[in-house]
């Protein structure tokens, strides 16, 4: 999870409830909020790195399954190329809501 903002420690939380995922790498630059992740989620292991330096970022990046990009700031650009915006990883979690009204109830 790089950013753990509002945004990334709201999807960090969501990923430490599901079973498939062993360890939630927590990258920010503030050491407060991936400390506190730390504390709070079983899965969370934090991380300080500043995503305005690329090899630092690469690096972080290279260890890990799956990269979710939650910055909003420039340092997002440098995040493209190794990570999933938050829209796309739960568009790939969850199943499509259905089209059809009638379908939801043989859903539920």
């Amino acid at each position: 999870m790089i950013g753990v903002g509002a945004q990334g420690s709201t999807i960090a939380s969501r990923l430490n409830d599901h079973p498939g995922v062993d360890e939630i790498v927590c990258v920010d630059c503030n050491v407060k909020e991936t400390g506190r992740l730390e504390r709070v989620l079983k899965k969370a292991k934090g991380i300080r790195l500043n995503a305005s330096k690329v090899d630092d970022l690469v690096k972080a990046a290279t260890s890990m399954d799956l990269t979710v990009n939650s910055l909003l700031n420039d340092s997002s650009i440098n995040v493209k190329g190794v990570s999933i915006s938050p829209r796309d990883l739960v568009s790939r979690l969850l199943p499509p809501a259905p089209s059809d009204p009638d379908s939801t109830r043989d859903a539920i």
